[in-house]
């Protein structure tokens, strides 16, 4: 993306929590709990040490906690990301995850919760 270049989604920072359950062989599950450093209406760029728990392309059944209310939605992994600052010490790390289908419900109550919060910081 070229620096001049604006997002389609305006990503705000704030912490909710992600859930994400991740199959495993002989129907197993890994469940994944994650807090964001930022959110958007597309999707959520979840905080994250470990760079080996998510693949990039891959699709997992997650939730979004939002003020209490929880959304089932697909996610898919489309960036991962450590910043590493001069002294070679990493600063941040995650994924980035795209809702998939998202519904009208969600995205208006995130939409909702993005406006309160702006609100709430310049109060």
């Amino acid at each position: 993306m070229k620096k001049n270049e604006k997002r389609e989604w305006k990503r705000f920072y704030e912490m909710v929590t992600v859930i994400i359950i991740k199959p495993l062989p002989e129907d197993k599950r890994q469940i994944n709990q994650f807090m964001t450093l930022n959110l958007s209406e597309n999707g959520v760029f979840v905080i994250c040490e470990e760079m080996e728990v998510l693949k990039i392309g891959e699709t997992y059944e997650g939730i979004l906690d939002v003020e209490s209310k929880h959304y089932s939605i697909p996610f898919m992994v489309i960036r991962k990301t450590k910043i590493i600052d001069k002294d070679d010490i990493i600063t941040e790390s995650g994924y980035g995850l795209m809702f998939i289908n998202p519904s009208i419900e969600m995205i208006n109550e995130i939409k909702i919760f993005i406006q309160k919060k702006k609100a709430q910081k310049y109060e």
